[in-house]
């Protein structure tokens, strides 16, 4: 089981932490990415991040590696969460429109056993 905490600040950076002991696992944007929104797959497997330059970039939880980038093109992602089976990732546009990330067609899905 992992024990992770996502946490972004006013010095525009994102990090992972352990929260058994406080350590930062890893950083995961670079400064000008600011996030906006953030959220864990169902079963922890992978992190979301929606950008203020309007980028969703997709992380493993357990390493840190960025997995896919997605372009907007339609400013920054005021919500998004994932399917309850993990397959897809529903992206509320700042247009109020929807966009959805078919998880499978990407190459990965949080379905299935951890």
């Amino acid at each position: 089981m992992q024990y992770l905490l996502v946490s972004t600040s006013s010095d525009l950076n994102s990090r992972v932490c352990d929260t058994r002991n406080g350590s930062c696992i890893k950083e995961l944007l670079t400064p000008e990415d600011k996030v906006w929104m953030r959220t864990f797959s169902p079963r922890g497997r992978y992190f979301a991040a929606g950008t203020a330059n309007g980028r969703v970039l997709i992380f493993s939880s357990s390493t840190g590696t960025l997995l896919f980038e997605w372009d907007l093109q339609s400013g920054k992602a005021p919500d998004m969460d994932w399917q309850s089976a993990g397959d897809q990732l529903a992206v509320g546009l700042k247009s109020g429109g929807v966009a959805v990330l078919d998880m499978k067609k990407v190459g990965f899905s949080d379905h299935g056993a951890p």
